[in-house]
């Protein structure tokens, strides 16, 4: 499940790239296509994980690549990615695991990492954006959030039942 998982993160960190470089956005011509595809993942597998310890290992490693990689800035999206296990391991606790509840957890996830980042900016004074356009970004997000969810959501039950993969303890 491991190997399983990290794959899969790879080719959301990568399609995240993909994304990002392709499709040119900015504030002012957002995009249906974008999502924070390796969030939207990790949302997905962390039913799969017992051990919290080795999660939160895959979430602040991915999130210290996306910090690197593609926000030119450390630690901030692992503090986010850290912040967002908690808020679904909560909600995980009253709501059983399914597509709708995965959707409802990833769109939750995508708020609340959309929503810190904003902070974060007004915060510090980087980029001082109107609150309306956290709206906008969201409603673009939504779209390609719940589409890959639901497509990442599928495929990790399709290969876990196929071969047999057993929880990470």
């Amino acid at each position: 499940m491991i190997i399983l998982s990290i794959i899969s993160l790879i080719f959301s960190f990568l399609l995240q790239g993909i994304i990002t470089n392709f499709i040119s956005f900015n504030v002012n011509s957002l995009s249906i296509f974008s999502s924070v595809f390796v969030l939207v993942n990790l949302v997905v597998l962390q039913e799969y994980f017992e051990s919290d310890k080795k999660f939160i290992i895959l979430f602040l490693v991915f999130g210290l690549f996306m910090d690197i990689v593609y926000n030119s800035t450390v630690l901030i999206s692992c503090f986010i990615f850290f912040a967002v296990f908690y808020i679904n391991k909560g909600l995980n606790f009253f709501l059983p695991y399914n597509l709708l509840t995965v959707n409802l957890f990833s769109v939750v996830s995508m708020i609340v990492y959309h929503f810190i980042t904003f902070l974060f900016l007004i915060i510090i004074r980087y980029d001082v954006f109107p609150f309306v356009y956290l709206f906008k970004i969201i409603g673009c997000n939504l779209l390609m959030t719940v589409i890959y969810t639901s497509i990442m959501y599928s495929l990790i039950k399709y290969i876990v039942k196929k071969f047999e993969l057993r929880v990470v303890r």
